[in-house]
C-alpha cells in the first residue's frame, strides 16, 4: 500500500495494479489509490486485458495534458482525475450491506452478472450484481 501511496504522489502518477489473494485487503488498496484490483488465481487473459485499459487510460490522459500544457483549469483538472481512476468504479447512490454508508467501489467483474464490490468505510468486501 505504501509503494502505492508513493506512486500516486508523483507528478505524472503510473497506473498501478494491485494483485492479492485476500478481497479483505482491497478497500485498503482502493484507499492508497490503485487503479485497478485483481483477486488471484485470474486468467492471464484478464491480467492482459486490465493492463490494456490502464495503459489507454493513461495514454489519453497524457494526450491531453500535452493538449492543454499552457492551460491551468479547474475543469481541466477534473477531467485527468477521472482519466487517471483506473478500472475501480465509485457508485455514490449504492450502499453498503453492511453498514449502509452511501457510496461504494466496484473493482472487478467476477461474471457478466456480478461483480466485486468494497466499502471503505467499514472496509468490507461482496459479490453483487453488476450494476451498469
Amino acid at each position: 500500500m505504501e509503494i502505492c501511496r508513493e506512486a500516486k504522489r508523483l507528478t505524472v502518477p503510473p497506473p498501478v495494479l494491485v494483485t492479492t489473494v485476500n478481497a479483505e485487503r482491497v478497500p485498503d488498496a482502493l484507499s492508497a489509490g490503485c487503479d485497478g484490483v485483481l483477486l488471484k488465481p485470474f486468467a492471464p487473459n484478464l491480467l492482459f486485458a486490465r493492463i490494456g485499459r490502464l495503459l489507454r487510460a493513461r495514454g489519453e490522459v497524457l494526450r491531453a495534458r500535452a493538449r492543454n500544457q499552457g492551460l491551468k483549469t479547474a475543469h481541466l483538472a477534473d477531467r485527468s482525475e477521472a482519466l487517471l481512476g483506473g478500472t475501480n468504479r465509485v457508485w455514490p447512490t449504492t450502499h453498503c450491506p453492511y453498514c449502509n454508508h452511501g457510496g461504494v467501489t466496484s473493482f472487478e467483474f467476477c461474471s457478466h452478472r456480478r461483480a466485486w464490490f468494497a466499502c471503505l468505510e467499514c472496509k468490507k468486501v461482496w459479490i453483487a450484481k453488476r450494476l451498469e
